[in-house]
């Protein structure tokens, strides 16, 4: 009997073209100007508000994989915000939505026992009901970059050392409109009957 795998989901990994000291300290200033938010961050730090630093967009568009690098993107290449996590500090089950072209993450600190992230199977419940494990596990290292699909659900294991696991996740938008996009401006611009 042959087999055919369907629809895989891609994960690129490499490790970022950057001055990881100087980015270190723009992420510092930055952190200590900016205010805590927790969209997904559980006991840690994560920004309230985008981290825009021109070395780092142009450090991530000159690694996009070629195959998102081939679609025209916004001037603003990555949407980006920092995490930091410490001891006891997670980041719970989450994705980047459906808007994002791709999502990564770049590893700036990464002490040992800081939390591996977890990618889950987006077949969820089904793939659990065959005994197979739903999801992989990756253990960042300092400089180390990752882009996958935003809708992609991931999450960061609990910290159990004490220092200071700094990253910065970013969305990569386009300027191509997505077929949902599209179809809501099409929506949008259909009469409406009105009653009288």
């Amino acid at each position: 009997m042959d087999k055919r795998e369907l629809f895989s989901s891609p994960l690129w990994e490499s490790v970022l073209d950057i001055d990881n000291d100087a980015l270190l300290v723009e992420v510092k200033e930055f952190v200590n100007n900016t205010e805590h938010s927790a969209v997904s961050s559980i006991g840690g730090y994560q920004s309230s508000k985008p981290f825009i630093s021109s070395i780092f967009n142009t450090a991530i568009y000159n690694a996009l994989p070629k195959e998102i690098k081939d679609v025209p993107l916004l001037q603003d290449t990555a949407f980006a915000w920092v995490n930091i996590n410490k001891r006891g500090s997670t980041n719970r089950r989450h994705n980047h939505g459906t808007t994002a072209k791709i999502s990564g993450c770049y590893y700036l600190s990464v002490p040992k026992g800081s939390g591996n992230i977890r990618f889950y199977d987006p077949r969820g419940a089904w793939v659990r009901s065959l005994g197979i494990k739903d999801y992989v596990e990756i253990e960042p290292t300092e400089g180390m970059l990752l882009f996958f699909p935003s809708w992609l659900e991931h999450e960061v294991e609990q910290s159990s050392c004490d220092e200071e696991r700094i990253s910065i996740a970013f969305n990569v938008n386009s300027d191509v409109p997505s077929e949902l996009e599209m179809m809501m401006k099409q929506l949008n611009n259909i009469p409406q009957e009105v009653n009288q």
